[in-house]
């Protein structure tokens, strides 16, 4: 018996050890995942040819030394022209007043080698003059290196590569996308709805700021986030689209059940956005709204609060006509309940009024009987 028990321990032992052994293949490495998902993001940049955005590269190296997975994605590229801030005194040296402007400094007294200098030059223009080059240039063209001519300019960053790696790896643990700086046409807003519109991604937030957002490529994005549960947040500014983009923005958000906030702030708004905002809000989960920086005036807040009154009264009627449907239900359920009780308790009544009078007519009638024979006999 022992050594039976001793196999079977064995046994159960090999057993657990197995499945120990498959939920720990099944378990996620972090830094393999990343080093997978960094490298299709550099393949797919050179594969679209874009450039590869500096905040990506090093976000994932920090995570990978780390050894963490990555939720927040910051796409930044800061690839565009960069220039120089002046100051405030060498503004006011170069375009103020000419009072406040600086004057050339004078140039010193040339010392007594200034003549040898002065024949060189002579010398060296009297060259060019006739197509020779000068005494001593020659010289200087063998040994000094000129300049390489300048590289070309790298291709811009973009967003698709990135959409398109997260895609390919079946990457579910994206929580935020912030999108700063860049020009988003059609084709690289389409990339990111698409893995919107999947709907098994858990976003909760979508920031795309200083964009370039187009009013065509916007209802294709509204649309998409119906499908994501998870995305309650969606912040658009410094976009300018304007009212077009505004409606376009709204159709698709129409119907929405889970966004809550959603920010339009320097998306040079009129007062025309307030009619599509104003349905948009009475037709959606949006509470959110911030709309700082656009030109509503006095009418766009007018049609938006018009809007919500309007709304706000259909649906006070609403209630109130099925609060009244409710209380006409249940007073002619009471009136079916009370007209099926009625006629039972009449047919109890005539039962109860029938075996009265058989019994009563029968011991009437006995009595009757007895009495009158009694009294017949004694007459």
């Amino acid at each position: 018996m022992p050594v039976g028990a001793n196999k079977k321990g064995r046994g159960k032992g090999g057993k657990g050890g197995k499945k120990k052994g498959a939920s720990d293949s099944l378990a996620v490495d972090p830094v393999k995942l990343m080093k997978q998902i960094l490298a299709e993001y550099e393949s797919k940049c050179s594969e679209l040819v874009s450039g590869v955005c500096p905040s990506v590269r090093l976000a994932m190296r920090e995570a990978i030394e780390q050894e963490k997975l990555m939720s927040k994605f910051i796409v930044c590229p800061r690839d565009r022209s960069e220039f120089t801030r002046w100051a405030d005194e060498d503004l006011i040296a170069m375009f103020g007043p000419p009072e406040m402007q600086k004057t050339p400094e004078k140039k010193k007294p040339t010392s007594a080698g200034s003549g040898r200098s002065r024949s060189r030059s002579q010398s060296r223009k009297r060259a060019q003059k006739k197509g020779e080059p000068a005494s001593g240039q020659v010289l200087i063209d063998r040994f000094v290196k000129r300049e390489p001519p300048p590289a070309e300019p790298r291709p811009l960053a973009r967003v698709r590569p990135l959409m398109e790696a997260l895609r390919a790896k079946r990457y579910t643990g994206i929580s935020a996308l912030y999108v700063w700086d860049m020009c988003l046409d059609l084709i690289e807003l389409n990339s990111i709805s698409s893995l919107i519109g999947k709907g098994f991604y858990a976003l909760t937030k979508v920031e795309l700021m200083d964009c370039l957002l187009q009013p065509d490529s916007l209802k294709s994005f509204g649309d998409s986030t119906r499908a994501c549960r998870t995305l309650t947040e969606i912040v658009l500014d410094f976009n300018e689209f304007s009212d077009d983009g505004c409606k376009e923005l709204c159709r698709g958000l129409i119907g929405n059940k889970y966004l809550k906030t959603l920010s339009l702030c320097y998306c040079d708004l009129t007062y025309l956005s307030g009619k599509y905002l104003g349905t948009l809000l009475c037709q959606s989960a949006v509470v959110d709204l911030f709309l700082d920086g656009n030109e509503l005036e006095a009418e766009g807040v007018i049609y938006l609060v018009d809007s919500l009154a309007e709304y706000a009264e259909d649906e006070a009627k609403q209630r109130e006509e099925e609060a009244q449907r409710k209380l006409q239900e249940a007073a002619e359920k009471a009136l079916q309940s009370a007209s099926e009780a009625k006629p039972d308790s009449a047919k109890s009544s005539k039962s109860g009024k029938k075996k009265g009078g058989k019994k009563g007519g029968k011991k009437g009638g006995k009595k009757g009987g007895k009495k009158g024979g009694k009294k017949a006999e004694r007459k």
